[in-house]
């Protein structure tokens, strides 16, 4: 094998989702398989020069590739097999007024005082074979009891609750 080809074979990790880590929304979620917004930025930048593209990804995953389409000015339709990649993608994607933001630091600290003074019901943990492994009894209790809280204060269908979810599940992962 030569040398120039061996080096054409390797890993690039800006293409991997390591590379999309320190990169506002693409870096909400870490999932191994994800490739880079630089590569899917690179593939839209080949057709540039048309008017109109239209986007199909029927594998949409974290939708790195709908949000660089969407940055791109291009229409993008995206769909997973996994419900939760759907909705993660969709909440990715969506659009979040500075208001809402904003509203969410003091949604935090309420939430905070649900779990301190045990306001609301904590939901079970998940019948995860060695959770234990995962997650510490002090741990999990807190994660219950924070879901707990997220669930009880929001419908499934508010913008606030999904962002938080996307918080409880980067806190589940770290």
């Amino acid at each position: 094998m030569t040398e120039a080809l061996r080096h054409s074979l390797t890993q690039r990790a800006d293409y991997t989702q390591t590379h999309n880590a320190k990169s506002g929304r693409y870096g909400w979620l870490r999932l191994t398989p994800a490739y880079s917004l630089k590569v899917v930025n690179e593939i839209l930048d080949t057709y540039s020069d048309l008017s109109e593209v239209k986007v199909l990804d029927p594998f949409c995953g974290t939708g790195t590739t709908a949000l660089c389409a969407a940055y791109h000015g291009q229409t993008a339709v995206t769909t997973d097999i996994n419900p939760f990649l759907v909705w993660f993608s969709r909440t990715k994607i969506d659009f979040y007024s500075s208001q809402l933001i904003a509203d969410l630091r003091q949604v935090g600290h309420a939430i905070c005082d649900d779990i301190l003074y045990e306001r609301v019901p904590k939901v079970p943990a998940p019948d995860i074979h060695n959770i234990e492994r995962w997650w510490s009894l002090v741990d999990r209790n807190f994660l219950c009891a924070l879901k707990g809280a997220i669930d009880a204060r929001f419908t499934n269908n508010d913008k606030r609750r999904s962002l938080l979810l996307i918080a409880f599940c980067r806190t589940l992962l770290d």
